[in-house]
C-alpha cells in the first residue's frame, strides 16, 4: 500500500502505510527477540536485538494507528512473568478498533507456542522485511507521547488543541499532535484542515499549501479545505 500511494504521489497516505507496518513489524521482531532471550539466547537482550530498535515507544510512534505494539509488548511482558504490566499492554491493544477481539489472541498463542528454531527462523523474515521498510526512508516515528488513546485522531486533535490553550497560541507545539492526527487518519479532511491552519498561523506557507493541496486529493468536496484553496488562491500575485 505505501508503494501504491507513494506512486500515486499521495505522500500521507504513504507515510501512514509504511509507519503501521514499521510499528507492526518491528514490536511483532522485538517481542520475538525477548522470547528468544526468555528461551536461553544471549547473555542479555540487547545482545539479541543488537542494533535493531528496541524501545517499545519509539516502535509505536511510528504509527500510533497500529494496535500490534502493545499485542507484542504484552506478550514479551508475559513471557517474563511480568503479568500485571502484560495485562495492561493487552488491554491497551483492545481500545483500538484496529484490533480484531475475535481473533486477534491467536497470534499471541501461536508465537507463545514456537520454539526457538523456529523464532530464530520467524526473525530473519521479520528483520528481512524491516529492512525493507526503513530502507524506503518514508516511515518517521511521532514526536508525540505515546498513550493507550493516541490511535484515535479526534483525541490527537483535542490534545492539540488543549496544547494551543495551555501555550497561549503555540502552533509549533500543537502541530506535533496535528500531524499525529494526520498520520493515523489520512482520509479524514478535517486533519488536513487542521494542520493547515497550524502551518498558516506558524508562518509556513510552503507547508499550509502542502495540507491544503494533499487534503483535496484525500478529501476533494472538503468544505474547509476548498474555501482555504480559494482564499490561497486569491492571494497569489
Amino acid at each position: 500500500m505505501g508503494e501504491e500511494y507513494r506512486n500515486l504521489g499521495m505522500q500521507i497516505q504513504s507515510k501512514y502505510a509504511y509507519g503501521y507496518a514499521a510499528a507492526s513489524i518491528s514490536s511483532m521482531r522485538l517481542c520475538v527477540d525477548t522470547l528468544l532471550h526468555v528461551g536461553g539466547e544471549g547473555a542479555t537482550l540487547e545482545e539479541v536485538v543488537g542494533s535493531r530498535i528496541a524501545d517499545w515507544d519509539e516502535i509505536a510512534a511510528y504509527n500510533y494507528a497500529s494496535p500490534f505494539p502493545w499485542v507484542f509488548e504484552g506478550l514479551s511482558l508475559h513471557a517474563q512473568d511480568k503479568l500485571e504490566e502484560a495485562q495492561e499492554c493487552y488491554y491497551n491493544a483492545a481500545l483500538n478498533p484496529e484490533y480484531d477481539l475475535e481473533n486477534g489472541g491467536v497470534i499471541v498463542y501461536v508465537l507463545a507456542m514456537l520454539d526457538n528454531d523456529d523464532l530464530k527462523e520467524l526473525k530473519h523474515k521479520l528483520t528481512g522485511l524491516e529492512d525493507q521498510i526503513y530502507e524506503a526512508g518514508i516511515a518517521e516515528p511521532s514526536k508525540c507521547p505515546r498513550d493507550k488513546y493516541c490511535f484515535s485522531d479526534e483525541y490527537l486533535n483535542a490534545l492539540g488543541q488543549e496544547e494551543l490553550i495551555a501555550s497561549d497560541g503555540d502552533f509549533a507545539n500543537a502541530m506535533v499532535y496535528f500531524e499525529t492526527a494526520l498520520v493515523v487518519a489520512p482520509f479524514n479532511g478535517d486533519n488536513y484542515a487542521s494542520c493547515a491552519i497550524a502551518s498558516l498561523y506558524s508562518g509556513d506557507m510552503d507547508k499550509t499549501i502542502f495540507y491544503v493541496n494533499e487534503g483535496l486529493w484525500a478529501d476533494p468536496d472538503h468544505e474547509g479545505l476548498n474555501l482555504m484553496a480559494e482564499l490561497l488562491n486569491e492571494r497569489r500575485p
